[in-house]
Protein backbone atom coordinates (compact mmCIF):
# COMPACT_ATOMS: atom_id res chain seq x y z
CA UNK A 1 0.00 0.00 0.00
CA UNK A 2 1.23 3.48 -0.77
CA UNK A 3 1.91 5.99 1.96
CA UNK A 4 -0.96 8.30 2.87
CA UNK A 5 0.01 11.85 3.84
CA UNK A 6 -2.46 14.38 5.28
CA UNK A 7 -2.36 17.73 7.07
CA UNK A 8 -4.66 18.57 9.97
CA UNK A 9 -5.28 21.36 12.44
CA UNK A 10 -6.07 19.46 15.64
CA UNK A 11 -8.19 21.31 18.22
CA UNK A 12 -6.91 20.54 21.72
CA UNK A 13 -8.52 23.16 23.95
CA UNK A 14 -12.04 21.77 24.35
CA UNK A 15 -11.02 18.35 25.68
CA UNK A 16 -7.80 19.25 27.47
CA UNK A 17 -9.49 22.02 29.48
CA UNK A 18 -11.62 19.39 31.24
CA UNK A 19 -8.48 17.84 32.77
CA UNK A 20 -6.91 19.20 35.97
CA UNK A 21 -4.48 22.06 35.31
CA UNK A 22 -1.40 20.04 36.20
CA UNK A 23 -2.34 17.31 33.68
CA UNK A 24 -3.42 19.32 30.63
CA UNK A 25 -0.38 18.75 28.39
CA UNK A 26 -0.58 15.01 28.97
CA UNK A 27 -4.28 15.11 28.11
CA UNK A 28 -3.47 17.13 24.96
CA UNK A 29 -1.13 14.38 23.75
CA UNK A 30 -3.79 11.74 24.35
CA UNK A 31 -6.42 13.89 22.55
CA UNK A 32 -4.03 14.24 19.61
CA UNK A 33 -3.50 10.47 19.44
CA UNK A 34 -7.24 9.84 19.67
CA UNK A 35 -7.86 12.33 16.84
CA UNK A 36 -5.24 10.60 14.66
CA UNK A 37 -6.66 7.14 15.37
CA UNK A 38 -10.08 8.33 14.26
CA UNK A 39 -9.03 10.22 11.14
CA UNK A 40 -6.20 8.00 9.87
CA UNK A 41 -7.91 4.73 10.90
CA UNK A 42 -4.91 3.11 12.56
CA UNK A 43 -4.42 1.94 16.13
CA UNK A 44 -0.66 2.62 16.34
CA UNK A 45 0.06 6.38 16.44
CA UNK A 46 3.62 7.66 16.89
CA UNK A 47 4.07 11.27 18.02
CA UNK A 48 7.44 12.69 16.96
CA UNK A 49 9.68 14.38 19.48
CA UNK A 50 9.34 17.87 17.92
CA UNK A 51 5.56 17.75 18.30
CA UNK A 52 5.78 16.43 21.84
CA UNK A 53 8.23 19.19 22.79
CA UNK A 54 5.96 21.80 21.17
CA UNK A 55 3.00 20.65 23.29
CA UNK A 56 5.04 20.54 26.51
CA UNK A 57 7.01 23.75 25.73
CA UNK A 58 4.97 26.00 28.06
CA UNK A 59 4.72 23.38 30.80
CA UNK A 60 2.11 20.90 31.91
CA UNK A 61 -0.51 23.55 32.68
CA UNK A 62 -0.61 25.59 29.45
CA UNK A 63 -0.62 23.46 26.27
CA UNK A 64 -1.42 25.09 22.92
CA UNK A 65 -5.11 25.35 21.99
CA UNK A 66 -4.59 23.87 18.52
CA UNK A 67 -1.76 22.28 16.58
CA UNK A 68 -1.06 22.12 12.86
CA UNK A 69 0.29 18.63 12.11
CA UNK A 70 1.21 16.40 9.19
CA UNK A 71 0.29 12.74 9.46
CA UNK A 72 1.85 9.94 7.44
CA UNK A 73 0.28 6.49 7.34
CA UNK A 74 2.83 3.81 6.50
CA UNK A 75 3.02 0.04 6.56
CA UNK A 76 5.93 -1.47 8.50
CA UNK A 77 6.31 -5.22 8.95
CA UNK A 78 2.69 -5.79 7.91
CA UNK A 79 1.28 -3.30 10.43
CA UNK A 80 -0.23 0.08 9.61
CA UNK A 81 1.23 2.93 11.67
CA UNK A 82 0.70 6.66 11.70
CA UNK A 83 3.60 9.03 12.31
CA UNK A 84 2.57 12.55 13.37
CA UNK A 85 4.79 15.64 13.38
CA UNK A 86 4.49 19.41 13.19
CA UNK A 87 3.76 20.73 9.72
CA UNK A 88 6.69 23.14 10.00
CA UNK A 89 9.13 20.38 11.07
CA UNK A 90 8.37 17.97 8.22
CA UNK A 91 7.49 14.32 8.34
CA UNK A 92 9.53 12.60 5.62
CA UNK A 93 12.82 12.58 7.52
CA UNK A 94 11.12 11.24 10.67
CA UNK A 95 9.47 8.46 8.66
CA UNK A 96 12.83 7.39 7.20
CA UNK A 97 14.46 7.40 10.64
CA UNK A 98 11.61 5.36 12.10
CA UNK A 99 11.76 2.79 9.28
CA UNK A 100 15.53 2.44 9.76
CA UNK A 101 15.10 2.02 13.53
CA UNK A 102 12.44 -0.69 13.08
CA UNK A 103 14.66 -2.49 10.56
CA UNK A 104 17.62 -2.36 12.96
CA UNK A 105 15.49 -3.69 15.83
CA UNK A 106 14.30 -6.55 13.64
CA UNK A 107 17.86 -7.68 12.81
CA UNK A 108 19.00 -7.69 16.46
CA UNK A 109 18.92 -11.11 18.10
CA UNK A 110 16.38 -11.48 20.85
CA UNK A 111 17.46 -11.40 24.45
CA UNK A 112 16.11 -14.91 25.04
CA UNK A 113 18.59 -16.38 22.56
CA UNK A 114 21.55 -14.69 24.28
CA UNK A 115 20.73 -15.85 27.81
CA UNK A 116 22.30 -19.12 28.84
CA UNK A 117 20.99 -20.85 31.90
CA UNK A 118 23.52 -22.21 34.35
CA UNK A 119 22.61 -24.40 37.29
CA UNK A 120 23.08 -22.78 40.68
CA UNK A 121 25.25 -24.69 43.12
CA UNK A 122 24.05 -23.57 46.52
CA UNK A 123 25.65 -26.46 48.40
CA UNK A 124 29.13 -25.47 47.27
CA UNK A 125 28.57 -21.89 48.36
CA UNK A 126 27.46 -22.91 51.85
CA UNK A 127 30.48 -25.19 52.25
CA UNK A 128 32.80 -22.37 51.26
CA UNK A 129 31.22 -20.04 53.79
CA UNK A 130 31.67 -22.63 56.54
CA UNK A 131 35.33 -23.17 55.51
CA UNK A 132 35.91 -19.40 55.54
CA UNK A 133 34.53 -19.16 59.08
CA UNK A 134 36.80 -22.00 60.26
CA UNK A 135 39.85 -20.35 58.69
CA UNK A 136 38.94 -17.01 60.30
CA UNK A 137 38.72 -18.70 63.71
CA UNK A 138 42.09 -20.41 63.15
CA UNK A 139 43.79 -17.14 62.27
CA UNK A 140 42.35 -15.44 65.37
CA UNK A 141 43.60 -18.30 67.52
CA UNK A 142 47.06 -18.13 65.87
CA UNK A 143 47.23 -14.40 66.63
CA UNK A 144 46.28 -15.00 70.28
CA UNK A 145 48.77 -17.88 70.66
CA UNK A 146 51.41 -16.20 68.55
Amino acid sequence: MTDLKREYVVPLRRKSSTAPKWRRSKKSVSVLKEFMRKHMKTEDVIVCSELNEYIWNRGARHPPSKVSVTALKIQINGEMRTIVNLTSAGIDKQAQLYKAQVAADKTKPTLEAEVKETPIKEEVKTEKKADDKKEAKKTKEDVKNG
